[in-house]
């Protein structure tokens, strides 16, 4: 039985592009008919013997190049056999994307393509919101990158949740092959998307990298609530008359769609916002007072503010009330 990838020598004259061939022995080896579909040619051949466990080698005048070799069938008399060969031969498998259609052939037994598609280039994230009904907004990440001159290469995508190691693919929007968009996102929530370039089945794949921003948060409401009014902020002591800490009470905004109190302080009677350190979250309703929020801190001059978010985790400068200055002794 032939086993193996022979080797078929001669001018290659006939068959440009057939990929596969079948081959039939008489056991004199002296006639050789070789065929792809209807068509068949025959001329004489011979069996060039090898050492054991060499690849043993044809000389045929219409074939040149490496065969792969297979489905080898025995008559019942051993008088014929016959067998597959599939040409393994780099030219035959040529693909030039901007003039032949369907999917870039694979060699047979290479498990990749040898060089994979260069990463996206001017890869860049940004948040979608679409209304669903009701006055509300739901979150979707769109990721794009520039075109990339090859019909058969597309941007890909993926993205995560911070803190959680499953990604999630991205699907292709509309008939744009480098934009692509996510499945609705959870509010407030920081995501990593990274992108790739890939061809057809992700055949050739480019490494992921991350876009431009590298992490971004879903924000649905991009209404900025009013602050926190009729803010204390003062020494508190228990029972005893130990002191604690500081005290801070506040009525959270008026805004309809505040959903949260945020307390910053920093340490000394100097310094902005923008150096204040998160020190309390506060869930809260419009309007919703509070009274008992105790900062634990020791003796010393401290400096506090107050910030309201919404639903997403939004806020900006109108959203923030301070600075309250406190001494604990």
């Amino acid at each position: 039985m032939l086993e193996g990838r022979p080797r078929l020598d001669g001018p290659f004259l006939a068959y440009r592009g057939c990929r596969t061939f079948q081959l039939r022995l008489n056991r004199d080896h002296r006639r050789v008919e070789v065929g792809e579909g209807s068509k068949a040619v025959s001329d004489r051949g011979n069996l060039v013997d090898q050492d054991a466990g060499a690849i043993p080698e044809f000389r045929y005048p219409i074939l040149n190049g490496a065969y792969a070799v297979s489905r080898p069938v025995i008559s019942g008399n051993g008088e014929r056999c016959s067998f597959e060969l599939t040409s393994i031969g780099p030219e035959i498998y040529a693909f030039t994307p901007q003039t032949d259609e369907g999917l870039e052939p694979t060699l047979p037994g290479a498990s990749a393509a040898a060089s994979p598609p260069d990463p996206p280039d001017g890869l860049v994230v940004s948040i979608e919101r679409r209304p669903v009904g009701n006055g509300n907004y739901a979150t979707f990440l769109r990721m794009t990158a520039n075109p990339v001159d090859r019909p058969d290469y597309s941007l890909i995508g993926r993205y995560r949740a911070s803190g959680d190691a499953n990604y999630v693919d991205m699907a292709q929007d509309g008939d744009n092959q480098f934009s692509v968009i996510s499945s609705v996102l959870a509010d407030g929530t920081i995501y990593l998307p990274e992108g790739a370039i890939s061809s057809f089945g992700r055949a050739r794949m480019s490494d992921y990298i991350s876009p431009t921003p590298a992490s971004i948060m879903a924000v649905a409401d991009t209404s900025a609530p009013g602050p926190p009014y009729n803010v204390t902020v003062e020494p508190a002591s228990d029972p005893s008359g130990a002191p604690i800490g500081v005290r801070v009470a506040f009525t959270a905004s008026a805004s309809p769609n505040v959903a949260a109190t945020y307390v910053y302080r920093r340490t000394g009677a100097a310094g902005d916002f923008a150096g204040a350190a998160l020190v309390g979250q506060i869930a809260c309703g419009p309007n919703q007072q509070f009274g008992d929020y105790i900062d634990s801190v020791g003796s010393g001059t401290y400096r506090y503010w107050l910030q309201s978010r919404n639903g997403s985790g939004y806020s900006d400068a109108t959203s923030v009330v301070g600075p309250y200055d406190v001494t604990v002794t």
